[in-house]
């Protein structure tokens, strides 16, 4: 995205410092070094050669996120923002006709994320040779679901072992990708 809109402006969050740190190094891993002017660790800033600025802000202030005007944000394991994290972001991309990207692990029946998909749960599409489930949701809104079988970075026999330690519940939460109600 930054490559494509110069003088664009995303965030990439996540809950807390230590995951944000996460997503920070997959950035690094997955952006062409040879196209950032600048990198700024005290204030979390990397500047583009064409003027893009992509920040990295923790999801712990949801007012934050107030009159950012961005073109871009990714939230990582958003379930657990606060809802008005959601919201604030929603209205900091409208004006630049941005775009969001939310990804996480499920987390309960009754949380925020929940209530955005609904109950979009039910329809596959293939999709990059892997079935997922799949649902546009809102006109702006799309819900695409993997399970931790589809990650071609954990091993197979993994999952077998994850089995024998998780509780089923836990494990269709976390392996699955399923919305289920664990006292949450």
């Amino acid at each position: 995205h930054a490559i494509e809109t110069p003088k664009g402006h995303t965030v990439i969050s996540a809950p807390t410092y230590p995951m944000l740190k996460v997503a920070q190094r997959r950035f690094f891993e997955a952006a062409p070094r040879k196209l950032i002017t600048s990198i700024n660790k005290t204030v979390k800033e990397v500047g583009w050669f064409n003027g893009h600025l992509t920040e990295f802000i923790t999801a712990s202030d949801p007012d934050s996120y107030r009159g950012l005007g961005l073109t871009f944000f990714w939230g990582d394991e958003c379930a657990l923002f606060d809802k008005d994290v959601f919201l604030n972001v929603k209205a900091a991309l409208a004006d630049r006709r941005g775009r969001m990207i939310l990804t996480t692990t499920p987390r309960g029946l009754h949380g925020w994320v929940r209530e955005l998909v609904g109950d979009a749960e039910n329809d596959w599409v293939l999709q990059h040779e892997q079935w997922v489930k799949h649902r546009h949701v809102k006109r702006s809104l799309e819900l695409i679901r993997f399970t931790s079988y589809e990650n071609g970075y954990i091993p197979h026999e993994e999952f077998h072992e994850l089995k024998t330690i998780y509780d089923d519940d836990f494990y269709r939460q976390e392996v699955l990708g399923e919305f289920i109600n664990r006292g949450l």
